[in-house]
């Protein structure tokens, strides 16, 4: 099984490297456990029988061993798999029930007294899983003292097998044989309802919010393998209302990762519904939390992103934010393709103005304009940089011995841990290595973010795309001369653009990413707009009246043969980068 294979692989992991303590519990054919500590003697769980109620306590140095792993981690549960053996003496109303133990329900030697107070547990009908083997994964209640052991009450018939400390959890896993159930500490019921995950007990398992401390857990979507003889695969979901329409990836491993903080009520039933048969497993987890690093000299910057699906960035709501001036994240699906969205303008302007003038900007290329010059320019509404410009730039400023301002130099610091340049200790050089970076604001009006998110993620694409880059190529050498000559004029005339169109690179960049900013059926007509207006008709006339008479052809044209692409290669289209929409 899957869930297990990976369980035990951290394990053997974990032992060898002796970076934590881990505890694997396997049973005894007296049916006690005998709990495992690397790099110490074995010694066996207390076990006790009261009552119909079995219980499996830990020992003192058991407990210890398991509060550590939990520190370390930041989480924890325990992992039971059992058999619900064949009775015909079952009926519709048998249940079992699965939790854990304190200090109150234990005897001075550590046996079990009696279950002296309700509590949250994990249920299940013998009845309807008899002749079962089942994983069930319970998490530790968040913040709390870890238990002192658990228990099994009304289980006669049920056989447990192994046992073991892993990270939290929260869904179902049916992509092995033997199907696991993950509950947060709230415990709830098995059920073989693949269309439904309870995750409105997320908070008891899990941290609710983003703090400079704490990071909000992420859900992953596995699917099914995707047969080659089988059209695209896709699931609609709802969580707390909010609508998903989740598109598999074309990849090995089928998987879809969504991230709490991305969603507005993600403590809530998340609901299958077209598609569920396509999806196998539903599973929440921890954050990474080395994704806290922030920078030792500003406030509240973060260094290091959170991977994810562009479809989500759109709408992510400011509140879950690590920082106040910005959020960092990275494409899941085409690495070191850093995505910033700024609170505002300024301060987007403070991290990248000064360098969209060195870059792109027509009669300032390759200079460094001082502060005062900037004052009252405007660099773009969003940005995107290879990690070769973003290199030219710094070394440049280390040339001229240039001023930076703070966030310039946080952006260095930004790029160099994330590997997309790299810096020599002796000289200060930069050397590009990989990747891209793009951004957008959270003050563009919310209708066009799409548009600018789009079309600077195909940037991203053609920075660390070879193959991208020769197709647009073609197609700028295809693309019939009257729209290509209006696009330049519009590119040079309107003010917040200015490009260098004498740079052919950038030119076939720039033509790639207008043809599929927005959907196809769109495209024509957004230039006729442009051809009409005033600030356009007033300096190119005859450009734009082409434009007008053709109904922007040539442009549509041009935006099929590019959706065609990105849709058979990456199951993306014109106006949609993201796997996810919502």
């Amino acid at each position: 099984m899957k869930y297990l294979e990976k369980s035990f692989k951290l394990f053997l992991a974990l032992t060898l490297t002796s970076l934590f303590l881990t505890v694997n519990l396997s049973c005894s054919s007296n049916n006690d456990f005998t709990l495992f500590i690397p790099s110490s003697d074995s010694e066996k769980l207390t076990y006790s029988n009261k009552k119909g109620v079995q219980a499996w306590t830990f020992s003192k140095k058991q407990h210890l061993a398991v509060s550590d792993y939990v520190n370390e981690q930041g989480d924890g549960a325990l992992l039971l798999q059992f058999t619900v053996k064949k009775d015909s003496s079952y009926g519709k109303n048998n249940s079992a029930h699965i939790g854990f133990l304190t200090d109150e329900d234990l005897n001075d030697s550590g046996k079990l007294e009696a279950i002296k107070n309700s509590r949250s547990m994990v249920t299940f009908s013998c009845d309807e899983n008899a002749g079962s083997l089942l994983t069930v994964v319970y998490s530790f209640p968040k913040n709390e003292t870890v238990p002192m052991g658990f228990f099994l009450e009304g289980g006669e018939s049920v056989k447990i097998h192994s046992a073991m400390i892993v990270r939290a959890s929260c869904g179902f896993d049916f992509r092995g044989e033997v199907p696991l159930y993950a509950f947060t500490a709230n415990g709830g019921t098995i059920s073989r309802n693949l269309k439904k995950a309870d995750f409105t007990g997320l908070p008891s398992s899990f941290n609710s919010e983003n703090t400079d401390k704490s990071l909000m857990p992420v859900i992953t979507l596995y699917f099914k393998p995707l047969d080659q003889t089988e059209e695209k695969i896709s699931v609609r979901a709802v969580c707390g209302g909010e609508k998903l329409y989740i598109r598999s990836p074309e990849t090995e491993t089928q998987s879809v990762v969504i991230s709490c903080a991305s969603l507005k009520q993600p403590f809530a039933d998340f609901k299958l519904n077209e598609g569920a048969e396509n999806v196998e497993a539903v599973l929440v987890s921890a954050q990474d939390r080395s994704l806290l690093s922030t920078d030792s000299t500003m406030k509240n910057c973060v260094l290091l992103p959170i991977k994810t699906d562009p479809g989500l960035i759109i709408d992510w709501p400011q509140r879950n934010w690590r920082g106040r001036d910005y959020e960092l994240f990275e494409w899941d699906r085409f690495e070191h393709v850093l995505i910033f969205d700024f609170a505002d303008y300024a301060i987007q302007d403070d991290f990248l103005r000064r360098l969209a003038y060195f870059t792109e900007k027509k009669g300032y290329r390759g200079r460094l304009l001082k502060d005062e010059e900037l004052a009252g320019k405007h660099g773009y509404n969003a940005h995107d940089y290879s990690a070769e410009s973003l290199a030219s730039f710094y070394n440049a400023a280390s040339d001229r011995k240039f001023p930076l301002n703070k966030r310039e130099i946080l952006l260095k610091e930004i790029l160099q841990a994330n590997q997309i340049i790299s810096v020599d200790e002796n000289t200060g050089r930069c050397t590009p290595v990989q990747g891209a970076l793009i951004s957008f604001s959270k003050e563009a009006p919310s209708y066009n973010r799409a548009a600018l998110l789009a079309h600077e993620g195909w940037h991203g694409i053609f920075f660390t795309n070879e193959e991208f880059r020769n197709v647009s190529a073609s197609l700028f050498y295809t693309m019939d001369r009257g729209s290509l000559d209006f696009l330049f004029k519009y590119f040079e005339t309107y003010p917040n653009l200015e490009y260098d169109t004498e740079d052919e690179y950038l030119m076939k960049n720039e033509l790639m990413s207008y043809m599929l900013q927005r959907p196809v059926s769109e495209c024509g007509n957004y230039y006729v707009r442009i051809a009409n207006w005033e600030m356009m008709q007033t300096q190119w006339e005859n450009e734009c009246n082409y434009i007008i008479k053709t109904n922007g052809e040539g442009f549509t044209a041009c935006a099929e043969l590019f959706d065609q692409y990105v849709n058979s290669t990456w199951n993306l289209s014109a106006g949609r980068i993201g796997l996810i929409s919502r």
